[in-house]
């Protein structure tokens, strides 16, 4: 998996650390759809506790279901920090699911459709998929709190930075699924490392057309 992570070398992110050229307005704007991420990501989650092949792995599925829902805690749940961050960082338009009229709508559309793909292969398969995204996320989401702590006060990072922590171990879970299947055949290890391909290379592109949003602000004449 780190061998196959290189989101940190991904355009977006080259940019964002280019700050204070990156104003957040455009940050806001490539990330003010991202709850459509997150609502489908629920969704997924969901088909897969129906595909499950058994009840040990179906627990594993429900308990990172039940994280993204902040256990519970409907302030603690993922869409709802990320609508926080983005309302602290002085978003002041109203944020709803599957906003037709936004910019990157489109884009994001096109990485839910994708992801939603992989549960038409197979179960090792999506499961490696998600498995190699929280992966990746743990990157994304520790270059975004390195940039939103530039403006944000530290009570309101630490959160952002508690809801990435918690979703720093929930791939290891996922990994701990394929493990059987790694020592069984070939084709199940071919099959995994192909579903951990496929979730980097959907983080890679959705983040490299999302960056045209910042290009735009680190691009523009005074």
């Amino acid at each position: 998996m780190k061998n196959i992570n290189k989101i940190n070398d991904n355009r977006y992110f080259i940019i964002l650390s280019q700050f204070p050229l990156i104003k957040k307005e455009r940050f806001l704007q490539s990330h003010e759809c991202f709850i459509d991420v997150i609502d489908n990501w629920n969704k997924i989650l969901g088909d897969l506790i129906i595909m499950a092949p058994s009840e040990q792995e179906r627990i594993v599925i429900i308990e990172n279901l039940y994280n993204k829902h902040g256990y519970g805690d409907i302030n603690k749940t993922n869409t709802n920090i990320v609508i926080n961050l983005l309302k602290s960082l002085g978003y002041d338009k109203e944020i709803k699911l599957y906003n037709v009229n936004l910019p990157t709508h489109r884009i994001i559309s096109k990485f839910n459709e994708l992801l939603y793909h992989s549960t038409n292969v197979s179960w090792i398969y999506s499961i490696a998929t998600l498995a190699m995204i929280e992966y990746v996320f743990i990157d994304v989401n520790t270059n975004i709190y390195n940039y939103t702590k530039n403006f944000l006060l530290e009570e309101i990072n630490n959160n952002y930075n508690q809801y990435k922590t918690d979703d720093d171990h929930q791939y290891i879970k996922l990994i701990n699924l394929l493990i059987p299947y790694i020592t069984t055949s070939q084709s199940y290890m071919d099959e995994i490392i192909s579903g951990l391909n496929f979730g980097y290379n959907i983080v890679n592109n959705l983040y490299t057309d999302l960056s045209y949003f910042l290009c735009i602000q680190s691009t523009k004449k005074k």
